[in-house]
């Protein structure tokens, strides 16, 4: 499924369960995250460690474990802004 469209189909579970009082699982990987971090109320994170751990993106974010999920190489997750940023070359010299 293309962006514009995971968006809208995003966009469409979320009225959905604010106006029916549902509950909506959706599983992703490090390609839709971001819009999870976006649209999600809670999210569950499985480390390596398998260790499962259920908070708010925000949470989630601030407390480092989504950095320490997902950071790889030059890539690096931001925390504020929640989002992946790749460094520059000569920034981890």
């Amino acid at each position: 499924m293309n962006v514009a469209r995971r968006g809208e189909l995003v966009d469409v579970l979320g009225r959905l369960a604010r106006e029916q009082n549902l509950a909506v699982v959706m599983s992703t990987h490090e390609l839709e995250l971001e819009l999870a971090l976006r649209v999600s109320d809670r999210m569950w994170l499985l480390e390596a460690d398998r260790t499962l751990t259920c908070d708010t993106p925000a949470a989630l974010a601030e407390s480092g474990r989504i950095g320490a999920a997902f950071d790889r190489g030059r890539m690096r997750f931001d925390p504020r802004r929640m989002v992946f940023d790749l460094e520059a070359e000569d920034s981890r010299v």
